[in-house]
């Protein structure tokens, strides 16, 4: 198999280019594995050839330009080599400088929203496999699906760039919600947090909020993730929070009811409670209370199991299920039958008791809400651990800033195709 580049040519301002392909009509089974990497191969070829004359479109001409309120002028052409989603392309570009001499500017660059020495469309693939993946695994993910060769450093250097640009757009309202409001019949806001092992500071805690619109039938019709690294009071962190709900506010409406989820940590009930018509306590958090309190009830498995098992069901669907359990731990701290259920039994009360009007699952079910782990669990799960969490990853503040910029902003709805629209619109 071959390919062979035909002319170009250039007519009434368009680009023509033609290339053919050819190979064998004779075949034996099992050739066509070889045969469709080979064109692939050749199909990156022609990519290379189709966006080098791309490129050059965006170029000027070499007359003089306004830029920064200075005039600049050039200093001719001089090549330099970007990647593509096809592969290397080199480019013969005009480069610019000032009266003044210093540092040059390459108008091209500029128009082509080249990043980091990447093609935009190219970056948003590197990028958003790195939101996902470690560098090493995105270098062999890139090879075997587009058999594009990229060194783990230029990954790394490509999404820290990208990186700051997020975060840059994250310190206002930059992106747009899409349902429409009249969609919308109730916000579910959730926080929660993890730990991430830092670098010389052992293990920090990470905060995830998580924002679903949820339509008619409790199907989320979009998911917004905010994330931040760790910080002293968490100040970027509940910023950006506050800047999303408010914005969410004003699109939904006041007549849309709120529900928050979290796990019972002070801070973020506080913080939920500000934008929330109904807090609820995630239930999963409760029933591992529940199933180390069990301890002091039987000594069997299978009698602590199913006392889990009724009290869990009862606190469900019952009105009054969180006063019974209350009423449930105390009598059984009243005559524990060691110190370590005894233990267990005083930390599964006072979590009861701090958290009691937060634990109205009835009331929230009947509402066909969701009363915990799906939405807080995951969000924790998916936006930090599954990326930062990784086995043997320490991170530095920096890197670990750019991942979950990256990750929150590709995980949330249509959100990572906003942002590489506006930036294809205004630059970076």
């Amino acid at each position: 198999m071959q390919l062979t580049p035909g002319p170009v040519t250039r007519r009434n301002g368009k680009v023509r280019m033609a290339f053919e392909i050819e190979f064998d009509e004779a075949c034996r089974p099992g050739d066509l594995l070889e045969a469709e990497g080979t064109l692939q191969r050749l199909l990156n070829t022609a990519a290379v050839s189709v966006m080098g004359e791309m490129l050059a479109c965006h170029d000027t001409r070499g007359e003089p330009l306004q830029h920064h309120r200075q005039t600049w002028t050039s200093k001719g052409k001089s090549p330099q080599t970007y990647q593509c989603f096809g592969g290397p392309v080199t480019v013969e570009r005009h480069l610019y400088q000032n009266s003044e001499g210093g540092a040059t500017w390459c108008p091209m660059e500029d128009r082509a929203r080249i990043l980091a020495g990447t093609t935009p469309h190219f970056a948003g693939i590197v990028t958003g496999k790195y939101s996902a993946q470690s560098g090493r695994a995105v270098q062999t993910d890139l090879l075997r699906s587009m058999q594009r060769s990229l060194s783990v450093d230029f990954i790394q250097t490509l999404s820290a760039e990208t990186g700051k640009t997020v975060a840059a757009r994250e310190r206002y309202p930059a992106y747009q919600i899409q349902t429409p409001p009249e969609q919308v019949q109730a916000v579910i806001m959730a926080a929660d947090s993890t730990c991430v092992p830092i670098v010389g500071e052992d293990y920090k805690h990470v905060a995830v909020a998580c924002f679903c619109l949820m339509g008619a039938d409790q199907e989320c019709l979009e998911k917004i993730y905010l994330t931040n690294a760790p910080e002293d009071k968490k100040i970027t962190f509940w910023q950006r929070v506050d800047g999303e709900a408010r914005q969410l506010q004003e699109h939904c409406g006041g007549d849309v009811p709120w529900f928050g989820l979290c796990d019972g940590a002070p801070e973020l009930q506080e913080k939920l409670e500000t934008y929330c018509d109904v807090v609820t306590l995630d239930f999963w958090h409760v029933s591992e209370y529940v199933s180390e309190a069990a301890g002091g009830v039987a000594t069997t498995p299978e009698a602590r199991e199913k006392w889990v098992t009724k009290i869990l069901h009862q606190l469900k669907h019952h009105e009054d299920g969180a006063r019974k359990l209350l009423d449930e731990l105390q009598r059984l701290k009243a005559s524990p039958p060691d110190a370590e259920a005894l233990s267990a039994l005083e930390k599964a009360c006072g979590y009861v008791e701090r958290n009691l009007e937060r634990m109205a699952y009835a009331a929230v079910g009947r509402e066909k809400m969701p009363i915990g782990s799906g939405v807080i669990e995951a969000a924790c799960k998916h936006v930090i651990k599954q990326r930062a969490a990784i086995s043997g990853a320490r991170w530095k503040r920096a890197a670990l800033q750019t991942v979950l910029s990256l990750r929150a902003l590709y995980l949330s709805s249509n959100r990572w195709e906003q942002f590489w629209r506006e930036c294809a619109r205004v630059g970076y």
